[in-house]
């Protein structure tokens, strides 16, 4: 993982709204960043540019798995 770099874990869980499994683990300080569906909805009614990107960011993802 390269400096910087943002990994998104559960993606097709968050969007199905199923629960995720995933156990994830850091070798090194890191952030977690949590990103709630209650959340992502006030974020398209109040930023609908930066939840757009999110979403296509997230969709990206899912296609290249």
């Amino acid at each position: 993982m390269g400096q910087g770099e943002v990994l998104f874990y559960g993606e097709i869980g968050f969007f199905l709204r199923a629960p995720r499994t995933a156990i994830v683990g850091a070798d090194g300080d890191r952030y977690l960043y949590i990103l709630s569906l209650d959340a992502l909805e006030r974020m398209e009614s109040e930023e609908p540019p930066l939840a757009s990107a999110i979403n296509r960011y997230m969709l990206k993802i899912v296609t290249k798995r």
